[in-house]
């Protein structure tokens, strides 16, 4: 296990011998080396790889839900001129902030995009702000999660860095909630089970961006 998963078998060890120690509290402590966000999987290989895509059919084809982790590699082959979407959910293991970095290639592994997607509001900005002060506005693009004056302001931004955000309605969430309550207290039937949409909030639709700020600060208002 040592040669298969060094990093496992070293964080094992070093777990053991904190409780040996009996060192409960260790995990609280500060990560000993730096989180590795780069994404760096297509560094690693042959510079003259070729990937062999498979057939295309040309029909519309709806994947199931797919679970990574670490660093993974998916291929999609579609014909030319479909279009495909894919989507992308981060969900950090641990109490700390990980950012997914993503970078799409063609079959020749020639870069076509890349950006990186945080898992909150303040890993967000913690993107933005990272490519800003590496100036790599314009060739890194950043998504995010959570909505705020400040991401807003980043949106509106002409640094052309954070591309999109999303996030809830936790006032639409709080009133369906208390009305829900309500309801079932005077002996009304209700849903065990209710989703609400989100908001999607993109760079190149800056019109909805404006709505959304001018909701947001009545709302604030409101609740002051």
């Amino acid at each position: 296990y040592d040669e298969d998963h060094p990093e496992y078998f070293r964080w094992f060890a070093w777990a053991n011998e904190r409780i040996t120690a009996g060192e409960l509290q260790a995990w609280h402590e500060p990560r000993e080396t730096e989180e590795g966000w780069a994404l760096d999987v297509f560094a690693r290989m042959d510079e003259d790889l070729e990937l062999v895509m498979p057939e295309v059919t040309g029909e519309t084809v709806e994947f199931p839900q797919v679970t990574f982790r670490n660093e993974n590699l998916f291929l999609l082959a579609v014909k030319k001129g479909q279009v495909a979407e894919i989507v992308l959910e981060n969900v950090p293991v641990g109490t700390y902030d990980s950012p997914m970095a993503w970078s799409l290639r063609n079959e020749k592994l020639e870069k076509i995009d890349s950006g990186m997607t945080p898992a909150n509001e303040g890993g967000t900005i913690g993107a933005v702000m990272a490519v800003k002060n590496a100036g790599k506005g314009g060739q890194v693009a950043v998504f995010g999660t959570d909505t705020s004056e400040q991401l807003i302001d980043f949106l509106l931004s002409d640094d052309g860095i954070l591309q999109a955000i999303t996030g809830q309605q936790p006032f639409a969430i709080g009133s369906r909630a208390v009305n829900t309550a309500l309801s079932a207290l005077s002996g009304e039937s209700v849903e065990k089970r209710v989703a609400m949409d989100g908001v999607l909030l993109r760079r190149d639709e800056p019109e909805k961006i404006h709505a959304f700020r001018t909701e947001l600060t009545r709302l604030m208002a409101q609740n002051d």
